[in-house]
C-alpha cells in the first residue's frame, strides 16, 4: 500500500526550488512559512 500525505508541513530550511518541485511530483500541499525576500517561490 503505498501512503501519500495531503500536507508537508516544512520550516524556512525547506524553502528551495527542488523541495517544491518534489513535493508537486508527489501531489501534497506543502505547508511552509515563506520568508519575505522568497518571493520568487510559487506553492
Amino acid at each position: 500500500m503505498s501512503f501519500s500525505p495531503i500536507y508537508v508541513v516544512c520550516d524556512h530550511g525547506y524553502v528551495s526550488h527542488t523541495f517544491h518541485e518534489h513535493l508537486r511530483n508527489r501531489r501534497p500541499r506543502p505547508v511552509i512559512l515563506i520568508a519575505a525576500t522568497a518571493d520568487y517561490i510559487k506553492i
